[in-house]
């Protein structure tokens, strides 16, 4: 009997979870003798110009094999030609809003730019540091910002502050299926398909019209055919 369009019980799981599965760490294949592994370090600050790392206390670490920066990678290709892609110093009192307007508000960056900065300029009020602030490089923090093109919408949306800006998500039904969508695609680890749309459909609908909050979006989650039933990947792309 084929199993397409057929519930399937998971029956894997018990042998996964008690010591009976086999993952990366287990593989003992002669092609894997002598494998290494790779750890990403990013930014612990937000909004840095990076102006030099210095790689040598790593290299200097026993077993450490290599330590590679964006200096390293002169395979990846270069931007397009009607890109400005130069990095131009801060004036003294210029905040990072300022500057940050000044570089993206004209040419084919305003395209994206436009959509994203304005929300982003709402948590203004926080330093790299993540610590409240009302001066930035000596210039007065303008933490004001608007949501564009939100749909069903004919103008932009306005807040100031992280504060309206939270209170605005969590009482808007767009942004809460949108969360709940999202979460789903995550929980699941692929963009939902035809199978599997119904289901995510479900869950962000359910998330508004029951005002759950997020451990209730959770469980069901957990709780969906979708998530417990195994289908095959013909099945996924119908």
């Amino acid at each position: 009997m084929s199993i397409l369009g057929t519930r399937v019980i998971r029956t894997e799981d018990p042998r996964l979870l008690t010591a009976g599965g086999v993952y990366v760490d287990d593989l003992r294949e002669p092609e894997l003798e002598g494998a290494v592994r790779a750890t990403f370090v990013r930014s612990a600050v937000a909004h840095a110009r990076i102006t030099e790392i210095d790689t040598s206390a790593a290299l200097g670490q026993p077993g450490v094999v290599a330590v590679l920066t964006a200096t390293d990678m002169t395979d990846i290709p270069p931007p397009p030609p009607n890109v400005n892609t130069a990095i131009s110093q801060g004036a003294p009192g210029a905040t990072a809003r300022q500057q940050i307007t000044a570089l993206t508000s004209t040419g084919i960056c305003v395209t994206c730019h436009s959509l994203q900065d304005p929300i982003g300029f709402g948590l203004e009020g926080f330093g790299g540091d993540a610590m409240p602030r009302t001066i930035d490089n000596g210039g007065a923090v303008d933490a004001s910002g608007q949501i564009n093109g939100l749909p069903g919408t004919t103008a932009p949306i306005t807040f100031n502050g992280v504060k309206e800006l939270s209170t605005f998500l969590a009482t808007n039904n767009i942004a809460r299926k949108c969360l709940a969508t999202n979460y789903y695609r995550y929980a699941r680890g692929f963009v939902p398909l035809a199978a599997d749309l119904p289901a995510s459909d479900k869950l962000g609908q359910a998330f508004v019209d029951n005002d759950q909050d997020i451990p209730d979006m959770f469980v069901q989650v957990a709780l969906q055919d979708s998530f417990t039933t195994r289908r095959s990947a013909e099945t996924l792309t119908q």
